[in-house]
């Protein structure tokens, strides 16, 4: 709740709150998986189904973390939220999809695939 209210702010994202966003992604980075787990969360559900959110987190560096956080949390609930978020942040958004081309996103997807973690290979 607390991630959330940080990120979301008392009237949603939006365009306007980008820097709510922001602060969400910081989160990301934090060292507490639990904070990290709550803020892949927060950002695919901001994300999803909003453009303007989703081309704002696209020209950020958040899908690079969450990339790396795919690949080298070891924690699977990080893993599994993080990947959950790069779907929904990929997922009809042309400039998002050409930053996961260009960081190599497909080899992270694959050896995601090839965790013995069958709920990452669902996702």
């Amino acid at each position: 709740a607390v991630v959330s209210s940080l990120c979301l702010g008392s009237s949603g994202i939006n365009a306007e709150y980008g820097g709510g966003l922001q602060v969400c992604c910081a989160y990301i980075k934090h060292n507490d998986p639990e904070l990290q787990s709550l803020a892949c969360e927060v950002v695919a559900s901001a994300v999803q189904n909003n453009e303007k959110i989703a081309h704002f987190a696209s020209e950020t560096y958040v899908l690079g973390d969450l990339l790396k956080l795919v690949d080298n949390s070891p924690h699977d609930g990080v893993r599994i939220k993080s990947l959950l978020a790069v779907s929904c942040l990929v997922r009809g958004n042309e400039g998002a999809l050409d930053k996961f081309n260009k960081l190599e996103g497909y080899n992270v997807v694959v050896r995601a695939l090839q965790s013995p973690l069958q709920k990452l290979q669902v996702k």
